[in-house]
């Protein structure tokens, strides 16, 4: 409103100014344009940037969320299979849960992979402590050691 309101009035201006004088306003007015259209390229491609972001860190969140959780139940799947099983046909159902649940964390390691991926991502975008090395490898950390359980 205010811009518009300034070029009305520079635009008055001219009509009282002489051929040089207009030719500056003329001039200043373009500049003035063109300068609050730069800003809003700029304002919008900042709000673009920023929606973008604001979304893939609620995508990163929910996958880590996710994965935790399922870490969380291999975990504990993992420490009621583990007590010795007497006999052979116990032994045997045992072993084949095991190997279902190691397959099912090699499926996830994938998923670990793109988590690490994203928040390689967002720290080089945000520079978040949330992103950086330490958080990552503790996540990581948990993830293997829930795979040397299970092997």
């Amino acid at each position: 409103v205010k811009l518009n309101m300034t070029v009305g009035k520079g635009e008055q201006v001219l009509k009282n100014c002489s051929r040089d004088k207009q030719e500056i306003i003329r001039s200043q007015l373009k500049s003035l344009k063109d300068s609050w259209a730069n800003i809003l390229m700029t304002a919008m491609s900042c709000h673009s940037r920023l929606e973008w972001t604001v979304a893939q860190w609620g995508s990163f969140l929910e996958s880590k969320a996710q994965l935790q959780q399922w870490m969380e139940m291999v975990e504990q799947e993992a420490g009621v299979a583990l007590p010795q099983q007497p006999g052979l046909k116990e032994k045997a159902s045992l072993l084949e849960r095991l190997r279902a649940i190691q397959a099912d964390v090699e499926v996830h390691s994938s998923a670990l992979t793109r988590l690490n991926e994203k928040a390689t991502e967002l720290y080089e975008k945000t520079g978040d402590q949330t992103f950086a090395e330490g958080p990552k490898s503790e996540f990581n950390t948990q993830f293997t050691n829930i795979t040397s359980v299970i092997k």
